[in-house]
């Protein structure tokens, strides 16, 4: 029962810090010039560096939790997104080596997924 109650806590704990800092596929497929800051929040959450409300002309950080920064090679490894006028204008990937991998399930949990 410890055994199970240990890896539930670790995959709960994996899926709260995946949803918590965009994927590099995800910020590909859905970010776009035009969102609100709102939709912006509902698809990447509550940025890093807070938000103004409302958000005129400001700026969005997100930047992976410390110690995911895991794959010793050159990549994605964070987002700034700038506001204007209310709706994305632009935004600028950050890239460093480690760089970001969406962390996976235990092989254990994976045939219940």
């Amino acid at each position: 029962m410890k055994r199970f109650l240990f890896f539930a806590i670790y995959f709960f704990a994996c899926c709260f810090v995946a949803d918590g800092f965009p994927s590099e596929e995800r910020l590909k497929s859905k970010l776009r010039v035009g969102l609100t800051a709102d939709e912006v929040v509902a698809l990447f959450g509550e940025p890093n560096s807070g938000r103004v409300v409302p958000c005129i002309d400001c700026t969005f950080t997100y930047v992976p939790p410390l110690g995911s920064l895991t794959i010793p090679k050159e990549g994605y490894a964070g987002l700034r997104i700038r506001f204007g006028d209310g709706k994305v204008r632009d935004w600028t990937i950050y890239t460093s080596n480690p760089s970001y991998a969406e962390p996976k399930a235990p092989l254990v949990f994976r045939r219940f997924l």
